[in-house]
C-alpha cells in the first residue's frame, strides 16, 4: 500500500514539473529590437551586443545595458534589490535583467 501511494505521488510529482516547465516557456519574456531600421521579436538567447532595445510600460528587461533616447523611465527593481519603490532612469542609467519598466 505504501508503495502505491509512493507511485501515485512520484507520477504526480512529473507531471507537476513537465506542466509547470510549459508555463515557464510561454511566458518567457520576448524582446522587441531594431534591427535593419525594423522591429523584431525575439528571444532572449538571439540578441547580440549593440542590439537596440525597444522597452515599453510593462516589459521585462532581459539584459543589462544603457537607456538610449528616452527621457525618464520608471523602473521596478524589486526582484533584484529588494526595494519596493521605482527606480527613476535616465538617458545613460543602467537597465538591468530582471527588472520591469513601469513608466516611460
Amino acid at each position: 500500500m505504501i508503495s502505491f501511494n509512493m507511485m501515485i505521488s512520484l507520477v504526480q510529482e512529473v507531471r507537476a514539473k513537465q506542466t509547470l516547465d510549459h508555463i515557464a516557456l510561454l511566458t518567457r519574456p520576448k524582446a522587441t529590437v531594431v534591427r535593419d531600421g525594423q522591429e523584431q521579436l525575439l528571444e532572449p538567447e538571439a540578441l547580440v551586443v549593440d542590439d537596440l532595445l525597444v522597452i515599453h510600460p510593462g516589459d521585462q528587461i532581459v539584459v543589462d545595458g544603457p537607456i538610449v533616447g528616452a527621457g525618464r523611465l520608471e523602473v521596478d527593481e524589486s526582484l533584484l534589490t529588494g526595494e519596493s519603490n521605482l527606480v527613476t532612469k535616465h538617458e545613460g542609467d543602467m537597465l538591468y535583467s530582471g527588472t520591469f519598466c513601469v513608466t516611460g
